[in-house]
């Protein structure tokens, strides 16, 4: 009888622990096997650019999020500024309910939140439809619209029908970020020697693409003047390498702009003008810009340009300060203009 007692008694321990091991973690006795925490993270990766490397630490300060119901109606936003987007890795915690929901995001550097602008400020009973980024614009006498300033990194991502479910762990998204600004790097080389100076030329970028929906869509927008922030003058070798010591050499004058997002579809268009007002050339930016695609056929067009964000132009003038037309450089790469046909 005492036998069959304790046999009795070891078998319903057994069975306890069994029990116990059965459960989830999260139900142990035991702290240290579980967590029963659900937590939703989102990380940033720009890796849209012609190195395909994660840039985003590199070229932050700052990064909104909006996150929008099935409805469409925004239901959580938050803000993270400073040196803390600069740590590789960095993921920003999403406070959902469980749910499907659609996420926007803007950043930039602290350059880029002087010169761009979301609206509405307000964001109670907002959708998605609501909400759009800006480009701050001066305004001349006229009431034409300008940029004279350097708009530094801007960037937009969207995550569309990110499904939020209440299950045990940490689960990261990744948000795709696209650079929505560009740097434009105009030389103008004079191939006679004749001296040139910066103040003789101005330089010019008009477009509509100042205002930017939740899915990086353009909005209808004024036409506006992008100007050149930087203007140099000096002298380079016949290659268009600044050398010190050169037995050929020509005068150069060198400019800067930084645009928006160039989009196919839009017609931005340089234009370039001399001290009389005469116009010096004036070409369609996207259809140069795209010259040199073909170096990276396995893109399309919008990709191309959306990854390539700097573009370095050269232009030859005579003696007589007019565009030698037959070729240019973009990008270092030379370009015979008797080839291509804009029609």
């Amino acid at each position: 009888m005492k036998i069959s007692a304790r046999l009795r008694n070891h078998c319903a321990a057994a069975l306890s622990l069994l029990c116990l091991a059965a459960l989830p973690s999260c139900e142990s006795i035991f702290e240290y096997e579980g967590d029963c925490s659900v937590n939703w993270r989102m990380n940033f990766r720009y890796d849209l650019n012609m190195k395909y490397a994660d840039a985003f630490s590199h070229k932050t300060r700052n990064v909104t999020l909006y996150a929008f119901d099935q409805s469409g109606a925004l239901v959580w936003q938050n803000t993270v500024q400073g040196d803390t987007l600069s740590t590789e890795g960095y993921a920003m915690n999403l406070d959902l309910e469980p749910g499907v929901y659609d996420i926007l995001a803007w950043a930039g550097c602290e350059e880029a939140a002087e010169n761009f602008s979301i609206y509405p400020t307000k964001t109670d009973g907002l959708t998605c439809d609501d909400i759009y980024c800006e480009i701050n614009r001066k305004y001349d006498d006229q009431g034409n619209a300008y940029v004279d300033s350097h708009l530094g990194t801007f960037m937009h991502g969207f995550v569309n029908d990110l499904e939020v479910v209440n299950e045990e762990g940490t689960h990261h998204v990744k948000m795709p970020m696209t650079k929505n600004t560009n740097e434009v790097y105009i030389l103008l080389q004079n191939l006679s020697g004749e001296p040139m100076d910066k103040d003789d030329f101005t330089f010019t970028i008009t477009d509509n693409n100042g205002r930017m929906a939740y899915d990086n869509s353009l909005l209808p927008c004024e036409e506006i003047t992008y100007k050149a922030w930087r203007k140099a003058s000096g002298t380079v070798g016949e290659d268009g390498v600044e050398s010190r010591a050169t037995i050929t050499s020509a005068s150069v004058v060198v400019a800067e702009l930084t645009i928006g997002r160039l989009v196919m579809g839009n017609d931005p268009r340089l234009n370039i003008i001399n001290k009389a007002g005469e116009l010096v050339l004036s070409i369609p930016l996207i259809d140069y810009a795209l010259l040199i695609k073909s170096h990276y056929d396995d893109m399309t067009d919008q990709e191309y340009l959306d990854r390539q964000d700097e573009y370095n132009m050269t232009f030859f003038l005579d003696e007589d300060m007019h565009w030698m037309s037959s070729y240019i450089y973009i990008n270092s790469w030379k370009v015979v203009l008797s080839d291509v046909d804009f029609s």
